[in-house]
């Protein structure tokens, strides 16, 4: 069978012959590093989280505005990707300094 492939990087086109065997193989691991891509991403993210955590209990200091922000855009950006972007380079929420 004849799959045509676009690197989604480099935007190479190719061509290529692949038994039934080998496209469910390719299958498997493609999907196994986009599995693997959304723990880590959520793994990252959590650990973000966790390292403000203390702002938000009841008898800290009132969080910033800007905190707020920031851990709210750490908690929305899985939806902000899909299958592909997570699999690219993903810009973070910046940290604010105060």
């Amino acid at each position: 069978m004849s799959i045509r492939q676009i690197n989604v990087i480099t935007g190479v086109e190719t061509v290529g012959e692949y038994t039934a065997s080998e496209i469910a193989e390719h299958i498997e691991y493609a999907t196994g590093n986009v599995s693997r891509a959304w723990e880590h991403l959520r793994f990252q993210r959590d650990q973000e989280l966790a390292k403000s955590d203390w702002m938000s209990l009841g008898d800290s200091p009132a969080i910033s505005d800007a905190w707020t922000e920031y851990r709210t855009s750490l908690r929305n950006l899985p939806g902000t990707l899909n299958d592909v972007t997570v699999l690219g380079t993903i810009t973070w929420p910046i940290k604010p300094t105060e």
